[in-house]
């Protein structure tokens, strides 16, 4: 890296991304305007770059490409039941655990192109990780979900409300709240801005 460029960055917090086959070189600053550079694995999506392991995103080797939710509420009881079939591609080879986001949830079973995988929620980082016993080829697959959850009072996700009609009667309904992050407390998904 050039002088001019290293003083760019550190001037205007700039951060450079370059992804080299399985290795990348990021440049990373933090609030002094001090600047790390650091040879780590990266994947990457669109212009985000992500080691698999950070604890603050997502890795970006699988893809969701579309979203199939059901999800049946029991009002009077504030809880529901869903499932979610998500088409994702995988872009990286060599890999056997997909993470996504989901909290407020109780997990089920989960499938990935209709094979039992294992799964895990962590509730300190929202991730819900799922595993199988080979690796996920480069392409397309299918991953199900079958998990329930409470309506709750906090306006994220799926949430109670209610509303009064013109004779004065009050009725409860679910409704939801999925900006920013809120949608993993409503079904299991990759819940980051880039991935929607």
């Amino acid at each position: 890296m050039s002088d001019d460029v290293y003083k760019s960055v550190t001037n205007s917090n700039y951060m450079e991304c370059r992804v080299l086959g399985h290795v990348g070189f990021r440049h990373s600053y933090d609030a002094s305007g001090s600047v790390d550079r650091v040879l780590k694995p990266l994947t990457t999506i669109c212009e985000v770059t992500t080691e698999w392991n950070d604890p603050h995103r997502l890795p970006r080797f699988a893809i969701p490409r579309r979203y199939g939710v059901t999800i049946t509420p029991d009002l009077p009881s504030a809880t529901f039941e869903g499932d979610v079939v998500v088409d994702i591609d995988v872009t990286e080879p060599d890999h056997r655990v997909l993470m996504l986001n989901a909290i407020e949830l109780e997990i089920h079973s989960v499938a990935i192109d209709g094979q039992p995988a294992t799964f895990e929620l962590d509730t300190t980082t929202e991730r819900l990780t799922i595993s199988r016993n080979d690796t996920l080829e480069v392409g397309s697959h299918q991953v199900t979900i079958a998990f329930s959850g409470t309506i709750n009072d906090k306006l994220r996700g799926f949430y109670r409300s209610s509303f009064t009609d013109g004779d004065g009667n009050e009725h409860v309904i679910g409704t939801t709240q999925m900006q920013s992050t809120d949608c993993r407390r409503a079904f299991p998904c990759w819940d980051e801005p880039d991935f929607k």
